[in-house]
């Protein structure tokens, strides 16, 4: 039986030894096995972190008072503080134009009334890094987007998705590949044609296909997600996107397990599209391919015989300087296809953390304005509407604090917007700007994970609701009441109605 006199001798020795660190680790840690080890100094230890955070309860107690009008005395100065930063972050949750910009969203409204007064169809495609990944803010968009205009499903998909998205349930053979414009090119795809999601999908490999003699068959399965909005639920079309330059294949569809057609696909070098209607939205969608060689597969859809289809497009790890390095001819086809009246162009994230001067910010910067300018030419009836990159803390000493690059790449894709006459919305800005990443962190529920980079399904949320107040003010200003502006504090819950 140890004595309590020897644990405290024990406890009292461990802490001196701890103490006796801060003086003795060197200030950027010491390499073992090439792994950089930090121990707080003295100076860390003795000193308050002076780093400016965004105090996110001062900042609700002011917003509570009213949203957007601040009457009344101020309890203190921090409240008066945190006042001014809310009028601030309001400002900056709002959607920017260039001075020069005089066209705005007039030709989105028009778009958007004409489908909700005379039918039709028209597409939104919301490109972006592993933020939006597993149809997260883009779902909102499309949730308040179709219950105002009519539309419905969850719009385009991977046949072989990187990640799981919440508004279907999906899955495929063991036997498809997935192989992407983006990130690491597999250089057995020798072309440029990817698609609209930038993305091709095959059961049979690229190369080699001149000499198979097997045929092989890879399937696809689709059903209704139970934790989907209730117009992403419903769908009344599936459209198959795809390819097949080298071979003709089998192409079956059951619907309930009913045969729903099948036929001999002939070979053709242009992007194609096949259409299914549904009377009832099947519980089970099934899409069988059989042939020696795959079709490229650039993506199932599936949504309404009229209104809205939103198009949630992640690309994880991209920069978003991906549409100048495809085929032209065939994104052209690819858009001429679908009629599309909105891009959402959200990227800049994956670049911070390896951007070291504002030079090389504005470097980046030049390279997505020849994005936009591809994208203007390909799509030239359609908005552009570009998103700057969030929040992102790095690890200082003991603190999470925002990279610097964050402003420098925010500052420099506002005035890429600018030139171009492109709506500009600024995430960084409406989260709270400087270090409000570690408030989001740090909030019951969590709005963003311990990574400090990627929101929460949660946050995610309430940045969809951001963006849609934001797009809504701009497009009907006369039929937006009270949005909800305010910053969730630690203990609130999101509404989930």
């Amino acid at each position: 039986m140890i004595r309590p006199h020897i644990t405290l001798l024990f406890l009292i020795a461990v802490g001196m030894l701890c103490f006796g660190l801060m003086f003795i680790v060197p200030e950027g840690g010491v390499k073992v096995a090439g792994v950089t080890v930090r121990y707080p100094t003295w100076d860390e230890f003795v000193q308050q972190d002076t780093t400016q955070r965004v105090d996110v309860e001062a900042i609700i107690r002011a917003s509570h008072m009213t949203r957007i009008d601040t009457a009344g005395q101020a309890k203190s100065e921090e409240e008066k503080k945190a006042r001014e930063h809310l009028m601030k972050t309001l400002e900056l949750r709002k959607i920017q134009f260039a001075s020069t910009d005089t066209i705005r969203l007039s030709k989105l409204r028009a778009a958007l009334e004409e489908i909700r007064d005379n039918g039709g169809k028209l597409r939104v495609l919301h490109f972006g890094d592993s933020q939006i990944e597993g149809d997260r803010i883009t779902s909102l968009i499309r949730n308040e987007w179709t219950k105002a205009y009519g539309g419905e499903g969850p719009g385009m998909l991977d046949a072989m998705p990187l990640a799981p998205t919440f508004s279907v349930n999906q899955t495929h053979s063991d036997n498809w590949a997935r192989y992407a414009a983006f990130g690491k090119r597999d250089t057995n795809i020798t072309h440029t044609s990817f698609g609209l999601r930038a993305v091709l999908c095959r059961y049979t490999p690229p190369q080699g296909d001149s000499t198979a003699t097997d045929t092989t068959m890879g399937w696809l399965e689709f059903k209704p997600s139970n934790m989907a909005y209730s117009r992403a639920r419903t769908y009344h079309q599936m459209r198959l996107h795809y390819r097949n330059p080298d071979a003709a294949f089998r192409l079956t569809v059951y619907a309930n397990d009913t045969l729903l057609t099948e036929q001999i696909i002939q070979p053709g070098a242009e992007a194609r599209v096949r259409s299914w209607t549904f009377s009832k939205t099947p519980e089970k969608l099934r899409v069988e391919f059989k042939g020696k060689v795959s079709p490229d597969v650039y993506g199932v859809s599936l949504e309404g015989n009229s209104g809205i289809v939103v198009d949630n497009i992640p690309m994880r790890g991209a920069s978003g300087v991906i549409f100048t390095r495809m085929s032209r001819s065939h994104l052209n086809k690819v858009l001429s296809l679908e009629p599309v009246e909105l891009i959402i162009y959200q990227y800049g994230g994956n670049t911070v953390p390896y951007i070291k001067s504002k030079e090389q910010a504005a470097t980046y910067a030049r390279r997505v304005r020849r994005q936009i300018q591809r994208l203007k030419q390909l799509a030239p009836d359609a908005t552009i509407l570009m998103i700057g990159p969030s929040d992102m803390s790095t690890k200082s000493g003991t603190s999470f604090v925002t990279y610097e690059a964050v402003p420098w790449v925010r500052d420099e894709l506002k005035a890429v917007a600018m030139a171009e006459n492109v709506p500009f919305w600024d995430i960084f800005g409406a989260m709270g700007g400087l270090n409000s990443m570690p408030a989001w962190v740090g909030t019951n529920p969590p709005l963003a994970g311990p990574d400090h980079v990627h929101f929460t399904p949660k946050g995610a949320r309430q940045v969809g609701e951001w963006l849609t107040t934001a797009l809504s003010r701009e497009l009907f200003p006369n039929h937006v009441e009270n949005p909800a502006d305010s910053v969730l504090i630690p203990g609130t819950q999101v509404d989930e109605n």
